[in-house]
């Protein structure tokens, strides 16, 4: 016998063993003990069964309060306000009376816990909050919101000497002074309610829609507007105009010498502002009757005759506008003015 024809009959004698060998193992194997998927995947088709909410288990936090979220400065740049319902950061907070609105640094919440109750005859789980899973039987502390609608303003920071790219100057509530400090979100003596409304309107904007020349400038610690009263600018009741008192006033050209006056909040008080057709109709209106707006002096706020003239150093002082707090940043890098 060749070589070869013996090298070929060993390899089929060599399969036929192994396929023998292979044919006892299958017959003679236990049965399998692998896991059961039907069982495993079962709880999944019955997710969140979780029972009724009921009221939390601190009574200071059960019935409805205001969190309020402050928003950051970091390294120039503005973080707004980011509300959670996190029960987490919630239970940091120090709960607060609810005000009649929210604005976008707060929301109104109460406490409450629920129970996984599952599926009767059926595997079932149900997600937490935090992405983990709670079995029957096991609760979950939470917050739910209440039912409290949103400000018709803007919380915004009020701008002076406004220069694109440059760090900001605002209007902050001093102790018995109106300020200009520094642009800091994260300083409540900083942030405004700016509610803003139409010429001829009744009222304000509808929430979300803060549009309009007119304007109030509300403090929402004490619930006075900002006011004049020659130079002096200071909080007061909001009962003349309602607190709409102010005038967001574009940057305008003088019809006569052709100027240029830098954008300004120009202080109108009492006065009716007439029907307004033209840019050039609001620049008359404002100079027929010696109109003053928000300024800088010595480190406070106070009412300086309207600047007219954007060039000269004094004007571009009284450059002064309100920063919509979810804008803040683009407006401070140049983007737009609101």
């Amino acid at each position: 016998m060749s070589t070869v024809a013996l090298l070929c009959w060993l390899l089929a004698a060599a399969i036929l063993l192994f396929l023998g060998l292979a044919a006892v193992y299958i017959a003679a194997r236990p049965p399998s003990t692998g896991p059961d998927v039907t069982a495993f995947a079962a709880k999944y088709q019955y997710p969140d069964t979780w029972g009724a909410v009921k009221p939390g288990p601190d009574p200071a936090r059960q019935a409805c309060h205001l969190y309020s979220f402050p928003g950051q400065m970091q390294s120039g740049l503005a973080l707004p306000p980011q509300p959670s319902l996190n029960p987490t950061i919630l239970a940091q907070l120090t709960p607060q009376p609810v005000p009649a609105c929210l604005d976008m640094d707060g929301i109104a919440a109460q406490q409450a816990i629920h129970t996984c109750i599952g599926v009767t005859g059926q595997a079932s789980y149900c997600y937490r909050y935090d992405g983990s899973l709670a079995q029957p039987g096991q609760t979950e502390l939470l917050y739910s919101t209440c039912q409290v609608p949103p400000c018709s303003g803007s919380l915004s920071v009020v701008a002076l000497n406004f220069q694109p790219n440059q760090a900001m100057t605002c209007v902050a509530k001093g102790t018995s002074t109106i300020n200009a400090v520094g642009c800091d979100i994260s300083q409540a003596n900083q942030l405004w309610r700016v509610t803003r409304m139409n010429q001829g309107a009744t009222g304000p904007s509808p929430p979300g829609q803060n549009t309009g020349l007119i304007a109030q400038i509300l403090d929402r610690s004490s619930g006075l507007c900002l006011g004049a009263a020659g130079t002096q600018v200071s909080l007061g009741s909001c009962q003349t105009a309602g607190g709409f008192t102010w005038l967001l006033v574009p940057s305008l050209t003088d019809p006569l010498t052709g100027t240029v006056a830098p954008e300004q909040i120009v202080y109108l008080g009492g006065l009716k502002l007439p029907v307004i057709n033209s840019l050039t109709d609001l620049f008359n209106f404002i100079s027929t009757n010696n109109l003053s707006s928000l300024g800088i002096s010595n480190g406070q706020v106070v009412a300086l005759p309207y600047a007219t003239d954007a060039t000269n150093p004094s004007g571009k002082l009284q450059t002064s506008l309100p920063v919509d707090l979810a804008l803040y940043n683009i407006i401070a890098q140049g983007g737009f003015s609101p």
